[in-house]
């Protein structure tokens, strides 16, 4: 399917790993402490 597509596709082993897992666990304690879902009330002046 790439092909027919021309999408270019890479693999890079290790090269983000800890970023991934940084940004995954930043957004697991986002949806988890209602962190956006308060700043947007926040600002929103309610």
């Amino acid at each position: 399917m790439p092909k027919k597509k021309k999408i270019r596709v890479g693999y890079t082993p290790e090269v983000l790993t800890d970023a991934t897992a940084d940004l995954t666990f930043s957004l697991l304690m986002d949806i988890l402490r209602r962190i956006s879902e308060g700043d947007k009330i926040i600002r929103d002046g309610k």
